[in-house]
């Protein structure tokens, strides 16, 4: 599938949460304590804050600080029902008719599991909305989807046609794919809606 640089929840969450207090700071907050339920090793979260925002005079980070500080309990639900309203309004930019009943995101959850199993496609994956790195994503991927091999030498390059106004450009791939599933390349929903150009003469071998 598409390749992507490794994001883990972890680090989204650290970064996430950096900023939260950068933006706090920024609308003029005075923020001298810091609360935080860990995501990953308390110690080397909390050095993140010490790092970045040395003039604290207090950051707590710990496992299960919500149940521990009302305030980080408060966050959490605040958090979760914000969550669920993005999510219900989400706009995909894969306008394929995919479903907001996505469950709650973790991979126990059944609707989850159906959300995902009802909207991986062979060739172009999951939509921008789910997380690639994720190891449930791989998984799916690795059992549903197609493999492509990303060529390290110019083996060949797939003609670019255009087939429609505002339709954006695709460069000359350095790719090679199955001739058996050309065909599924070019009805594939998403393929359409990212707006993609045919594709000509691509390598077989």
């Amino acid at each position: 599938m598409l390749q992507r640089q490794k994001y883990n929840l972890n680090l989204i969450s650290h970064d996430t949460a950096l900023d939260l207090v950068q933006r706090a700071l920024d609308a003029g907050a005075n923020v001298t304590e810091v609360y935080v339920d860990t995501v990953g090793s308390p110690e080397k979260y909390a050095d993140k804050f010490r790092q970045r925002f040395p003039f604290l005079a207090k950051v707590d980070v710990r496992k299960k600080a919500d149940s521990i500080f009302r305030i980080v309990g408060a966050a959490s639900i605040v958090a979760k029902v914000f969550r669920d309203k993005v999510i219900t309004e989400w706009e995909f930019e894969e306008d394929v008719g995919l479903s907001h009943n996505t469950g709650s995101g973790y991979p126990a959850d059944p609707m989850t599991k159906k959300w995902m199993a009802a909207s991986v496609d062979r060739v172009f994956g999951f939509p921008s909305f789910v997380r690639f790195s994720w190891g449930t994503t791989r998984a799916i991927l690795e059992k549903s989807a197609v493999d492509v091999e990303w060529c390290v030498a110019l083996r060949c390059v797939a003609t670019v046609l255009r087939c429609g106004q505002g339709y954006s450009v695709l460069l000359a791939g350095i790719f090679s794919i199955a001739c058996a599933m050309f065909r599924e390349i070019l009805l594939s929903d998403i393929f359409v809606a990212v707006r993609l150009y045919y594709l000509a003469n691509i390598c077989v071998h």
